[in-house]
């Protein structure tokens, strides 16, 4: 017997909570990008000022809403009825019947962001006492630190030059567009072209630049966190989350990338690296091993690690990387990450992976029928293994998922936060 407990409706809320920010997000951002300049060139600099101010407050609120506070939300949402009351009240006062016709459109138009930022509000209230987002691990002190001092350095400069000019190059063609057509929308359009260059030449930089396990062993002193998965997972995208125009210099994370940025936190995450590829993937550091050593490395990591991480897969090195957790009795201290892919490739890689790991077979999945897809499964000794599902299968959803996976990982005993949630048989409570 195995509890699936169903994430999606905090994954929900953690969405509404997005959505209720686009308003005042996207009405800053046209207030900073077009108020302000029109501003400086045809009015005064005090207007100017008023509404980069106002611009700035906007960001703000968006930014707070975002985080799930309540009160930023409910004043978001108060404002946003007191415009739509008051357009109503115009519609009633106003003689002329085309004047009321386009208050009254006013009013439509206005009350989707209205909406939007009611549900917000609930969705805050519910998210008020539990966990849902965490910040990752580092920063941009610590990726300085992270820097080689070899030549993987000299060979970063190259792409990492090209992708400033080409970003460079894509700000100054979308200015032209906006100045030539005063379409926002068009602007954008020829800045995403660059963009999606500059964000594929920008990831060959960081991947000239990643780390090897004596690196980040001798930088961390904390045992190890070893990733398991097979080779044809390496680069494996999630569908990232929605962020306005935050995704749109940068290509999609990784699967792995995403999980290792959480996973910092309780220690350096290795990995063994695919023989003769140039770059490393973003995500573990990397140790290269040819020939059958590799197995012998292995063991010798497992021996020293505190937890094992494996995304879900069938290849026959993994299976026989699952034997040896079962061999060594560390089925409690390992994380199973389950790849966004269909129904039906989760199910044959299951297959392959229960019969190396006993506990697995206590898994029923009937019950995650109803919860939605496994996107993570933890195996505690002596209870029931934990599956975290969910009908989403996005960077939203990993995110929320993996928020309450690490503190019951970093409680002593691990697992103690999932007792409750355990006993009242796998459900979320909010």
């Amino acid at each position: 017997m195995a509890y699936a407990l169903n994430c999606t409706p905090r994954i929900t809320d953690v969405r509404r909570l997005r959505a209720a920010a686009f308003t005042p997000y996207i009405v800053g951002l046209t207030l900073l990008v077009v108020a302000v300049p029109l501003s400086l060139a045809y009015e005064t600099k005090i207007e100017a000022a008023q509404f980069l101010a106002v611009s700035v407050a906007l960001f703000v609120v968006a930014l707070l809403v975002k985080r799930g506070f309540l009160i930023a939300t409910a004043t978001l949402a108060g404002g946003l009825v007191a415009i739509v009351i008051f357009g109503f009240m115009n519609v009633v006062h106003e003689t002329r019947v085309v004047d009321a016709f386009t208050d009254l459109g006013a009013c439509v138009v206005a009350g989707i962001p209205c909406w939007l930022a009611l549900r917000g509000v609930t969705a805050s209230w519910r998210l008020r006492r539990v966990a849902w987002h965490r910040e990752r691990a580092g920063g941009i002190g610590h990726s300085i630190a992270e820097l080689p001092r070899d030549a993987r350095l000299i060979r970063a400069v190259s792409p990492l030059a090209g992708a400033l000019v080409v970003y460079g190059t894509g700000f100054c063609a979308a200015t032209l567009v906006g100045l030539a057509t005063g379409i926002g929308w068009l602007a954008g359009l020829a800045l995403l072209a660059f963009a999606l260059v500059g964000s594929r030449v920008m990831q060959r930089a960081r991947r000239t630049l990643a780390s090897r396990v004596a690196e980040v062993r001798a930088r961390d002193p904390r045992p190890p966190l070893l990733l398991v998965r097979s080779f044809y997972d390496d680069n494996l995208e999630i569908e990232p989350r929605f962020e306005y125009f935050g995704r749109l210099l940068r290509k999609r994370l990784t699967l792995e990338e995403f999980v290792v940025s959480y996973l910092l936190t309780m220690g350096p995450v290795v990995a063994i690296g695919k023989p003769r590829e140039d770059l490393s993937p973003l995500g573990a550091a990397r140790e290269y091993l040819s020939g059958p050593s590799w197995q012998q490395r292995v063991a010798t990591i497992l021996d020293e690690c505190s937890w094992v991480v494996a995304i879900l897969g069938s290849g026959e090195g993994l299976i026989w990387e699952y034997e040896q957790v079962v061999r060594r009795q560390m089925t409690n201290r390992f994380i199973l990450v389950i790849p966004p892919v269909t129904v039906q490739v989760i199910r044959q890689r299951w297959e392959a992976f229960q019969k190396a790991f006993p506990p697995a077979t206590m898994v029923d999945w009937s019950l995650t029928a109803a919860a939605g897809v496994p996107l993570c499964a933890v195996f505690p000794e002596r209870a029931a293994p934990l599956l975290f599902c969910s009908k989403y299968q996005n960077e939203t959803a990993y995110s929320v998922v993996f928020a309450m996976l690490l503190p019951g990982l970093t409680c002593h005993p691990p697992y103690g936060s999932f007792e409750e949630l355990s006993v009242r048989g796998g459900k979320l409570h909010y």
